[in-house]
């Protein structure tokens, strides 16, 4: 992270990983104007516990989508079925190099890590 976050990432050799997307199913799509957002986005990243730069996060989606609130976003809802350490939002933002857009991810559920299955989560609460 430290190579990112100096803006240093071209000094250092990345690793690479081959995945295997083995299912991406589309499940549905919408528009969402900028400033609802903006709205979302402020919400969940308030709600983030510890100090994760959630106040210069905000900002900097702020000053990006306070130019145009009008502005709408395509939004896709996907599942997928991939090999163990996929990284989904790399698959996000390959999505977009191929359409030749921006693309990122809005939001991540993990519903299955290997035979342990979301469905099946006992609550310790």
């Amino acid at each position: 992270f430290w190579w990112a976050r100096a803006g240093k990432l071209d000094e250092i050799e990345l690793p690479s990983k081959k995945v295997d997307v083995k299912k991406l199913e589309l499940l549905s799509s919408y528009q969402i104007e900028a400033g609802q957002l903006l709205s979302n986005i402020t919400n969940r990243v308030s709600a983030t516990e510890g100090k994760f730069r959630q106040e210069k996060i905000i900002a900097e989606w702020r000053d990006l989508l306070e130019t145009e609130p009008e502005f709408k976003f395509k939004v896709f809802k996907f599942r997928a079925i991939v090999s163990s350490g996929t990284y989904i939002r790399s698959i996000a933002h390959e999505i977009g190099k191929k359409l030749n857009i921006g693309a990122l991810s809005l939001r991540i559920v993990r519903t299955r890590i290997g035979d342990h299955k979301l469905e099946n989560v006992i609550s310790i609460n």
